[in-house]
């Protein structure tokens, strides 16, 4: 178990433009909820996410927060695939009684498109640094893949703060679907240099460059610790988490080994390792690279 989680209010005005809604939808990968965002100061906004399908808390708190601020979403933007930032737009739309205009980034590749499912016809796919703009807010959407490949954050210009979605929580880490992109899109952030983080989950981030300088040293932290064993003789994912769970249950074992192939992969990436086998599994044999070696 980890540290107890930052209590939150399930609705927070936190500046003059941007209204956070939490999406009721608590588990362990969402913390206490998505964050939802009500962005901009005029008539119309622009809503951030949309939470789980079907939770009638949210659209209940949504509902309100519309009437309080005499409201109207005008734009959707779904920062990336996942059920709990796409899954309730339908309702959204039902308790607006409006079609509203969503969008969302691209895959990286059209095969992965299909993920998108039931929802292909109900957005529409956008590129990198597309602008949307409302009365009192400019969003720029810049592609930040890694959590998901067709992940974004958005830029609020007014205010030099950044909506990470899933790559920067407000606390604890994320997942990852392929590392190399991640760290890159880590750097990118860190580069944007934003005064303030509105996460996709947890509390908002006031610190963003020792927020996501954590982020980063954390995974190098675990690359070096990877490289350091690969030094001593080859070894599989499944052998690498027996050496550095040894103190975690051995039932996160299996999800550890995972998470660690996508290191490994990245260390391939960076020509650090090879490996042999044709299809990469948890006993897969990984090896340093020698220098100035031909590839596997």
């Amino acid at each position: 178990m980890g540290p107890p989680l930052t209590p939150l209010d399930k609705i927070r005005y936190l500046s003059k433009r941007v209204i956070c809604i939490l999406g009721c939808n608590p588990s362990p990968m969402t913390l206490l909820g998505t964050n939802t965002y009500l962005v901009g100061s005029g008539r119309e906004r622009i809503l951030i996410d949309t939470g789980n399908p079907n939770i009638l808390e949210y659209q209940q708190l949504l509902n309100k927060v519309l009437d309080d601020t005499k409201s109207v979403i005008s734009k959707i933007i779904v920062t990336h695939f996942h059920h709990d930032h796409i899954g309730g737009l339908a309702d959204v739309r039902r308790l607006c009684n409006a079609n509203i205009p969503a969008y969302k980034m691209d895959f990286m590749s059209a095969a992965e498109r299909s993920k998108l499912g039931e929802y292909q016809s109900e957005v529409e796919l956008i590129e990198g640094n597309h602008t949307f703009e409302v009365n009192g807010a400019t969003l720029k959407a810049r592609h930040n893949p890694g959590h998901t490949s067709d992940h974004m954050v958005l830029w609020l210009e007014e205010e030099k703060a950044l909506f990470s979605a899933d790559s920067v929580l407000g606390e604890g880490t994320t997942m990852f679907t392929n590392l190399s992109h991640y760290m890159k899109s880590l750097q990118q952030i860190r580069d944007m240099k934003p005064e303030v983080i509105y996460p996709g989950h947890g509390p908002v981030v006031r610190n963003p460059a020792e927020h996501v300088d954590y982020y980063i040293s954390h995974r190098q932290e675990r690359e070096d610790q990877i490289v350091a064993l690969l030094k001593e003789t080859p070894r599989s994912a499944k052998s690498i988490v027996k050496v550095l769970y040894k103190d975690y249950p051995e039932a996160v074992h299996g999800h550890a080994a995972d998470i660690m192939i996508l290191h490994l992969r990245k260390l391939f990436d960076d020509q650090k390792v090879t490996y042999k086998d044709e299809d990469v599994n948890t006993d897969t044999l990984w090896k340093l690279r020698e220098p100035h070696a031909g590839s596997s």
